[in-house]
C-alpha cells in the first residue's frame, strides 16, 4: 500500500522539514472510498494521528485537505462511498482523532466547490487552519463540475476573495500560503512566469496587508 510505503521514509523527510524549518507538512484525506463511510473515517482516524503524533516529535504540524472536487480525481481518491469533503467535516473527523497536532488545511477552490461559505473558513476557530493554498475558479460552469484542471491563477477567475480573505482573518491565520495550479495551460507556460504570476498572485489578491505593496 502506499501508505505503508510512505511510512518507511516519513522520519527522514520530517527530519529534513525541520532542518529546513518548515513547521507544517500536508496531507490530503480522500473524499471518496471503496470502503463504507464508518470503516474509512476510523481508517482516517487512525491514520491521522499516527502522522500527526510522528510529525510532533521533529516539531512539524501535520496539515489535512478538504478535497470537494468530486469530477477527475486521481485514483487513489475515488471511490463509490463518500468520507469527508468539506473544511466542517475534516475538522470534525481531526477532533475525533484525539490529536493535538494536527489542523485543517484550507484550498480556496476546494472551498468554492464546496459553496464559498465563509462561516466553514471560520468556524475552525483560531489555530484551526495549519495551511493555506490558493488557486482561482472558473467563470463559466457549476461548482459540482468542476475540476482541478480548471483551476486558474488567483486573481484571474471568479472567487470572492475578499470574503476569502476576511473569514481567514477572523481566526488570525498569518502561515504560510502556497499557489496550487493542475490546470495543463498554465502549467505548460515557462518557469519564471509561472513563479511571477505566483508571487503576484500570492501577494497581491487573498492576503488585505499584502495588497497594498
Amino acid at each position: 500500500m502506499a501508505y505503508d510505503e510512505h511510512l518507511l521514509t516519513l522520519r527522514q523527510r520530517l527530519k529534513t522539514f525541520a532542518e529546513l524549518g518548515c513547521p507544517v507538512a500536508t496531507t490530503v484525506l480522500n473524499p471518496l472510498s471503496p470502503l463504507d463511510q464508518v470503516e474509512a473515517l476510523a481508517l482516517a482516524r487512525q491514520r491521522i494521528a499516527r502522522l500527526a503524533d510522528t510529525a510532533a516529535d521533529y516539531g512539524v504540524r501535520l496539515a489535512v485537505e478538504a478535497v470537494s472536487v468530486v469530477d477527475g480525481l486521481p485514483p487513489e481518491l475515488d471511490g463509490p462511498q463518500p468520507v469527508a469533503a468539506t473544511l466542517p467535516a475534516v475538522a470534525e473527523l481531526l477532533h475525533e482523532s484525539g490529536t493535538e497536532n494536527a489542523a485543517v488545511l484550507v484550498d480556496s477552490f476546494h472551498w468554492a466547490v464546496a459553496g464559498a461559505d465563509p462561516g466553514h473558513i471560520t468556524g475552525l476557530g483560531t489555530g484551526g487552519v495549519g495551511h493555506l493554498q490558493v488557486a482561482d475558479i472558473p467563470h463559466v460552469g457549476t461548482p459540482h463540475g468542476w475540476t482541478d484542471g480548471l483551476r486558474l491563477f488567483p486573481g484571474d477567475g471568479a472567487l470572492n476573495w475578499s470574503a476569502f480573505a476576511d473569514a481567514l482573518t477572523q481566526v488570525s491565520y498569518t502561515g504560510t500560503a502556497s499557489v496550487e495550479l493542475f490546470n495543463p495551460v498554465l502549467r505548460a507556460l515557462p518557469e519564471d512566469e509561472i513563479a511571477a504570476r505566483s508571487y503576484h498572485a500570492a501577494t497581491g489578491c487573498w492576503t488585505p496587508e499584502e495588497t497594498s505593496r
